[in-house]
């Protein structure tokens, strides 16, 4: 069966997810874990997770190039932002040594306030530099395109009728229960018409 990443990416969703939210042991919200009870089931999870692993990983590796190349870029151009444009250091004035406690604590609010104003403006103006610059601009475009592309790329995954049927089963499952978000609409209906 040719599937793309995304849509291996679901299938695993499912097979390791109910779609249900609950409390992790860390008191945070989080997708509840299936429980594959089945023998059966447990290894056809695990069958289609190996007949897998080398897509996602390649997936995965060639998006944090792609991702490493986009920050390379953006930390040299922001180095050059700041040597052309020196961020900007509160002076140090001191106050007289009569100055009192409260006015030593005041004082010392009052520069740092001025400093984080100061650090504001500087990110605020490099933002703004990043966002007009072209070689940003068209690597991102070009970064984006090439893994759009890549996420929907056809790959030949080996599914046995055993593998298959459990992935209906809980495909069918997560979809009526708590169902998909609205963006994976495409790509839902694309593995949902391969499950047919």
């Amino acid at each position: 069966m040719k599937l793309s990443f995304t849509e291996i990416s679901f299938v695993q969703h499912v097979l390791n997810t109910t779609g249900e939210i609950e409390t992790n042991s860390e008191g945070r919200e989080a997708l509840s874990a299936r429980r594959l009870k089945d023998p059966v089931e447990v290894s056809q999870r695990r069958h289609f997770t190996l007949n897998t692993k080398e897509i996602i990983e390649k997936v995965q590796e060639t998006v944090a190039e792609k991702q490493g190349a986009l920050k390379t870029l953006i930390d040299e151009k922001k180095e050059t932002f700041a040597k052309e444009n020196p961020k900007e250091e509160v002076s140090s004035a001191e106050l007289p040594e009569t100055a009192t406690d409260e006015e030593k604590k005041e004082h010392k609010s009052l520069k740092k306030a001025l400093q984080k104003a100061i650090n504001e403006n500087f990110e605020a103006k490099q933002k703004n530099f990043l966002d007009g610059d072209e070689d940003v601009k068209d690597l991102v475009k070009k970064a984006n395109d090439e893994i759009k592309a890549l996420m929907s790329e056809q790959h030949e995954v080996d599914i046995t009728d055993k593998t298959m049927k459990v992935i209906k089963k809980y495909f069918e499952e997560f979809g009526n229960g708590n169902g998909w978000a609205p963006a994976d609409d495409e790509a839902v209906s694309s593995l949902s018409d391969k499950l047919k």
